[in-house]
């Protein structure tokens, strides 16, 4: 039997391990066609590359000799004294109360379902699995899909369970491509800054203009506006939307569908929300920082994005960017409102666009 190796001695000290060994010296007497051979050779190979324990155990089984001659009589006896009865009733009730679990892929939550049916001794075994895969699926839509498909079999299940989860994988990459905005960085005196903006054409506050920011990114024309993405920073290791590690390709990021507690916004957590932490930030900002203003320009000669807000009894005309650390509005306004909001002293720092100057701002509400 030349180039084929029997699988390692078992293991007599983890007796649950007994399948796994059985299934790989079968798929090797196979492959070597061993069971072409009589009898006795199969079991006189089936014992010695069991181990040397296995000798004892295979006296105890008291056969007659014409059952030592027969493979499948010795190793339902191995089989029976390695595998202990089972209690169908909580082998079943694993299999039930299986559903997938965050971040679980549709492929590894099948595999354990059949490994989970596999002492359950169910009937019709593929159907059960079949109602288990779309009953037991995170995605109710998905759930729902698959109860109203006719003529719906195990396979069919699994197929359409893949590609939904795959299609669903490339739009939330394709809404992160699309989906990006201006941001604003805010760094310490004297530290070393970097400015960056995520790709929407507008988003100054203030009326500040002119600053092209930058993330490291490359960038890419379509419909004559630039826009710019760069990758995460060097070093991060958490996934922006969720705030766990990073996914691996094809899965389904947890936060997809939620909506944030902190901005009402959909596809993140509230523990990684960016509107969350500007505002923390800016409540917790001491003397000495100073905030940079960033945006990205375009070729098209758009009008800006402005939004009339009420402050007091006050109509307040604001230019919009969802990603500004701080919204400023002039002295001379403020003096206008009745009655007027309270305020603070404040001695932060406010850097032009390009940090080409930078103003104190006075006060903030």
């Amino acid at each position: 039997m030349p180039g084929f190796k029997p699988p390692e001695n078992f293991d007599f000290r983890q007796p649950a391990g007994w399948q796994a060994w059985r299934e790989r010296f079968a798929r090797f007497r196979l492959a070597s066609k061993l069971n072409k051979e009589d009898g006795d050779v199969q079991v006189s190979s089936f014992i010695y590359a069991m181990g040397a324990q296995a000798e004892s155990i295979f006296k105890q089984f008291a056969l007659t000799a014409e059952q030592q001659k027969s493979f499948d009589i010795v190793a339902q006896r191995f089989d029976t004294h390695f595998t202990p009865k089972r209690n169908l009733i909580h082998e079943r009730a694993l299999f039930h109360q299986r559903s997938q679990q965050q971040g679980e892929t549709i492929e590894e939550y099948v595999r354990d379902l059949f490994k989970l049916a596999e002492f359950t001794e169910f009937p019709d075994r593929d159907n059960t699995i079949r109602d288990r895969v779309v009953l037991g699926v995170t995605d109710q839509n998905l759930s729902q899909k698959l109860q109203l498909e006719p003529d719906l079999d195990l396979d069919k299940a699994v197929t359409m369970a893949r590609q939904h989860e795959q299609v669903k994988a490339q739009m939330a990459e394709q809404r992160g491509v699309s989906s990006n905005v201006d941001e604003v960085n805010k760094s310490s005196v004297g530290g070393s800054s970097f400015q960056r903006g995520r790709g929407r054409n507008h988003g100054h506050r203030g009326g500040a203009q002119g600053f092209s920011g930058h993330r490291g990114g490359s960038s890419s024309h379509r419909g004559g506006s630039t826009s710019q993405r760069g990758g995460r920073q060097s070093g991060q290791r958490s996934c922006y939307k969720c705030g766990n590690s990073p996914h691996e390709r094809g899965t389904v990021c947890p936060a997809m569908g939620k909506t944030c507690r902190a901005c009402g916004k959909s596809n993140h957590f509230q523990s990684v929300c960016r509107s969350k932490q500007t505002l923390d930030n800016l409540t917790n900002s001491e003397q000495g920082e100073k905030f940079f203003l960033g945006s990205l320009e375009t070729t098209e000669n758009e009008p800006p994005w402005r939004v009339s807000l009420s402050i007091g009894n006050r109509v307040v005309n604001f230019k919009i960017d969802t990603g500004a650390d701080v919204s400023v509005i002039s002295e001379s306004e403020f003096k206008k409102m009745s009655p007027r909001p309270k305020f603070h002293t404040s001695h932060a720092k406010l850097e032009s666009p390009g940090g080409h100057g930078s103003v104190r701002s006075a006060n903030k509400l």
